[in-house]
This record gives C-alpha cells, sequence and structure tokens, in this order.
C-alpha cells in the first residue's frame, strides 16, 4: 500500500494553476527604412515655375515675375498648347517687352498685334463669352502698350483664342508650329512645311536660356 505524505500519494497528480502572462514580440524599427526618404525631398516645381527660373537668366529681362509665368502656364492649359511654346513665341516676338513696336510701327505689343487685331479680338471675345469675358471693350491700342506683361496676357489670349477658332483649330490640341503659324500666317496652318519652319525656328528660341546657364562643375564647384 502506497503511503500518503501529507495527505497526497505520488501518483496523485499536481496541478499547479499558473497566472496568464500576455507576450508580445518587440517591434524593431528598420535602420535603414527602405520605403521612407531619408530626407524630405522638396515639392517638384510647376511649369511656370521651371520658366520663370529658365527665362530670368537671359540678359535684359529685368521684371520677369512668377506671376507673368504662372498666367502663361494657365493661358496655355485654356489653348490647349504647350507652356514652353507659347512662352518662346512671345520671346520670339517681343522678347517679353509689353510696350515693343515694330521698326514699322503696325505691330505691337507682347504677341506683335496690330490695332485691328486688338479691335477684333476683343469683339470676338465678348461675342464668345459674353459677360464672362475678361477684356475691357474700351481697351485702345495706345492703354494696351502701357499695361504690364500679366494684364497684357488676357489680350493676347483673347487674339489667339480668335485666330484659333477662325483657322479651324477650335477646341483641338495644338503643337508649337500650329500655335505660331496662325500669327504669322493663319492661312498656312495647315501647311506641315510651314509649321515645321516655325516649329525649327520654335526650339531654337527654346534653348536660349541654355546659353545662360551656369555649367554644372562651376556651380558646385
Amino acid at each position: 500500500m502506497t503511503e500518503k505524505i501529507n495527505g497526497v500519494t505520488p501518483q496523485d497528480t499536481i496541478k499547479i494553476k499558473l497566472p496568464q502572462i500576455n507576450f508580445e514580440p518587440p517591434k524593431f524599427e528598420s535602420l535603414f527604412m527602405f520605403n521612407k526618404p531619408l530626407i524630405d525631398e522638396p515639392p517638384k516645381p510647376t511649369k511656370a515655375q521651371e520658366l520663370h527660373e529658365k527665362w530670368t537668366k537671359v540678359p535684359k529681362q529685368s521684371g520677369l515675375s512668377q506671376e507673368f509665368f504662372d498666367e502663361i502656364e494657365a493661358m496655355s492649359k485654356r489653348l490647349k498648347c504647350d507652356a514652353e511654346d507659347l512662352a518662346a513665341l512671345m520671346f520670339g516676338e517681343s522678347q517679353f517687352k509689353p510696350n515693343l513696336v515694330s521698326a514699322d510701327g503696325k505691330y505691337k505689343g507682347l504677341i506683335q498685334m496690330t490695332n485691328a487685331s486688338l479691335s477684333n479680338s476683343i469683339k470676338y471675345s465678348i461675342k464668345k463669352y459674353g459677360e464672362k469675358s475678361p477684356v475691357d471693350k474700351n481697351m485702345t491700342m495706345e492703354k494696351y502698350l502701357k499695361l504690364p506683361r500679366e494684364k497684357q496676357l488676357i489680350y493676347a489670349e483673347a487674339y489667339l483664342d480668335m485666330l484659333k477658332d477662325t483657322s479651324g483649330l477650335k477646341g483641338k490640341k495644338i503643337d508649337g508650329g500650329q500655335l505660331w503659324a496662325m500669327i504669322k500666317s493663319p492661312k498656312n496652318v495647315n501647311n506641315k512645311k510651314f509649321r515645321d519652319k516655325l516649329t525649327h525656328t520654335l526650339d531654337s528660341l527654346k534653348r536660349v536660356p541654355l546659353k545662360y546657364e551656369t555649367p554644372f562643375s562651376l556651380k558646385y564647384k
């Protein structure tokens, strides 16, 4: 017979109630953080900011504001053309000088309009957009030439909008050659050879600021 020790036989199962422990493994953060940049990247510049940075490098272009290029970018979206093409076109026409008058006195302002062009584009804009048109129906060439660049763009857009509609390009996306052809010779807007020649000139104008870029080796010396 098995003896009991303190009232318990060796065969008896001894049940011990252990406390519940909620164990969670420690969390470790990667030292390398592959999915996170070590340094916050600056926001990507807008097209207008790039254009401002680019064209203000060109000599004798003081006074070019960021607002001017903001308006050019917004204008390009409404006209469905490239902002860089539009800026280069204006540089080619007037070097961004709002009061520039051609040698013969016929062409004036940012995109070198005639008196008739200004008058007709104002009438067209009012007829097309009614009260929503931003133009002043009493604008004259004399007053127009005194406007700052930013304000002249209102009438430059009205002129290009009229030319685009009357050239059979209403609502269409247009390239640089078509854009400049509308001003130079609207009847040749669909003439590929003529457009290609203007596109080549426009591409050359877009490279003008590169002549004044600081070489990388000097910029970061």
